[in-house]
């Protein structure tokens, strides 16, 4: 009976050394479970501020290319504008130049019909 008593009490302390491994091992994994959540937190709200700017950004890029384009249109209609004034201008001096050429002539005729 003695015998079975200390196989009892050697078994007893293995499975406490057991039980105590094993509750180690969970707490170190239920720790490690929290910092793996807590980094995941972390990570998801850094992600969603990366969200929120590459947001902003698009909206900022949107923006610019739309007063870009709207620049662009009034270079444009300004461009378009200036080359009708220079035809314009143009007209008006060849017309200018076409009469004064005409006097010229009249001059010359007169000259030499006196």
């Amino acid at each position: 009976e003695v015998e079975n008593e200390a196989a009892l009490n050697e078994m007893r302390e293995k499975i406490e050394i057991e039980r105590a491994s094993f509750s180690d091992r969970m707490e170190r994994e239920e720790r490690s479970k929290a910092e793996v959540m807590a980094e995941l937190d972390s990570t998801g709200k850094h992600n969603a501020l990366l969200k929120q700017r590459i947001s902003e950004l698009t909206d900022c890029l949107a923006k610019a290319e739309d007063d870009a384009r709207e620049r662009e249109d009034a270079l444009e209609e300004k461009l378009k504008q200036i080359g009708i004034e220079f035809e314009e201008a143009k007209i008006a001096y060849d017309q200018k130049f076409f009469s004064q050429m005409e006097d010229l002539k009249r001059v010359e005729v007169e000259n030499e019909a006196a």
